[in-house]
């Protein structure tokens, strides 16, 4: 087993369709892994807002699209920015011991681009730093200006627009993360099928290449939201099912499903020190409050030229669910004798992979968390381990109280939830 290659992949599955389906598969076939390891955002996710449908359903989809693992990114790391994401993602990766690849989507499907620039990033000197604030006094984008000081600095010719890419960006701050965190992981990168990440508009029916219909996560979510049933042929069929079961028993949450406990936590609220808060954004938020309505509402008027929407969204959730601009850095990053054992929690597994289960037992610098009550009777002895692991279940508990209010539904308090075991 210790000989053999593992490859990661950190991932929201917001949801998970045929494109995921695609990645893994080709992710074991590019490095002859027989695990595919993932690391997945919880109930809440980067971009800021609630996931679409909740993290058991969304494990179970994965397991049955050819993951062996399902691990959770705790939610200080997957609400957080890019490069806070990909530290904590791939320090899980890191300290599991057994994986050896990372892969990750890109538009281009170069790894090569993505490596030099994040070596130049992850190691910023301060020639690069001035000639990227040089660049950006020219009143260039900061994408064209970081372009503009990888050329300067070494050479390399990116394509134009190369850094704006979003999948790119987020390459960039894995490719860092392992380079800072000194880890033996290898990066490699896939290349990205069908929608751009962020097209929101579903592709014409009978859109597809020849290997099948690709559509993004956020186009599928908003045919999901305006009921256009289009979505259904972007998922593959055993993920559909239980996506469809989970549609119909507690339906799908939004942003604005939390205006009301957003609304209470602004007025509790000294916007100081939250994660992704910038000065600026905070004292936006204490001018404008009066006129709060909704959680969308709000973050839209809060938007300028200063805080994209995204990041206001970020910023709102992060006062909604209490994080702290310190709490990532509790999760500290593997690399030193000093780090702490840290709490994550084993969301699902295919019955088949509990070799590497074993393996990881044994390499494993985390103390990976099956049920919750075993973790009551004997938590990990470390303060930080232990605010991180209950802000996430707090996080839970604020996810299940708005579904069961919109939905009705009965649903089961996180101590209830079983561990999902997927038989091969």
């Amino acid at each position: 087993m210790k000989q053999e290659a593992v490859v990661g992949i950190i991932a929201e599955y917001n949801p998970f369709h045929n494109g995921h389906a695609y990645q893994i598969a080709r992710a074991k076939e590019l490095t002859g892994a027989r695990y595919a390891v993932i690391v997945m955002s919880g109930n809440f996710v980067q971009r800021g807002a609630p996931a679409l449908i909740d993290k058991h359903t969304r494990t179970r989809m994965a397991l049955s699209g050819g993951a062996d693992l399902v691990l959770e990114l705790p939610v200080c790391c997957a609400t957080a920015g890019a490069d806070r994401f990909a530290e904590g993602a791939v320090s899980i990766l890191d300290r599991l011991g057994v994986v050896t690849h990372l892969c990750f989507g890109s538009e281009s499907g170069d790894l090569a681009p993505l490596q030099q620039t994040a070596h130049l990033l992850a190691s910023e000197s301060s020639a690069f730093s001035e000639r990227l604030q040089a660049a950006l006094k020219t009143g260039i984008p900061y994408a064209k200006a970081m372009e503009t000081a990888v050329l300067a600095e070494s050479g390399i010719s990116l394509p134009e627009g190369f850094l704006s890419q979003p999948n790119h960006l987020l390459g960039i701050s894995y490719l860092k993360a392992l380079k800072r965190q000194q880890s033996s992981i290898q990066g490699i990168t896939v290349k990205r099928l069908g929608q751009a990440y962020n097209d929101t508009a579903f592709p014409p029916s009978g859109h597809a290449d020849a290997s099948g219909f690709y559509a993004s996560a956020a186009a599928i979510r908003n045919a999901v939201l305006t009921d256009d049933p289009s979505w259904r042929q972007a998922i593959p069929v055993p993920a559909l099912d239980i996506f469809s079961g989970a549609l119909e028993r507690t339906g799908c949450l939004t942003s604005d499903d939390f205006s009301q406990a957003l609304g209470y936590a602004l007025l509790q609220a000294a916007p100081a020190d939250y994660l992704d808060l910038s000065l600026d954004l905070a004292n936006r938020i204490r001018k404008l409050l009066p006129a709060y309505r909704s959680f969308s509402q709000f973050a839209a008027l809060l938007k300028n030229k200063s805080n994209t929407y995204t990041a206001v969204c970020r910023g709102l959730l992060h006062i909604l669910l209490d994080i702290r601009q310190s709490d990532p850095e509790l999760f500290l990053p593997a690399g030193s004798a000093a780090v702490p054992t840290m709490a994550v929690r084993i969301l699902g597994f295919r019955k088949d992979a509990a070799p590497l289960l074993s393996e990881i037992k044994k390499n494993s610098t985390l103390s990976l968390i099956s049920r919750l009550a075993e973790y009551e009777k004997d938590p990990v002895s470390n303060a930080n381990t232990d605010r991180i692991f209950r802000q996430t279940l707090r996080a839970d508990a604020l996810y299940r109280l708005v579904q069961m209010q919109k939905s009705s539904a009965s649903i089961p308090t996180e101590y209830e939830q079983p561990i999902i075991i997927l038989n091969s």
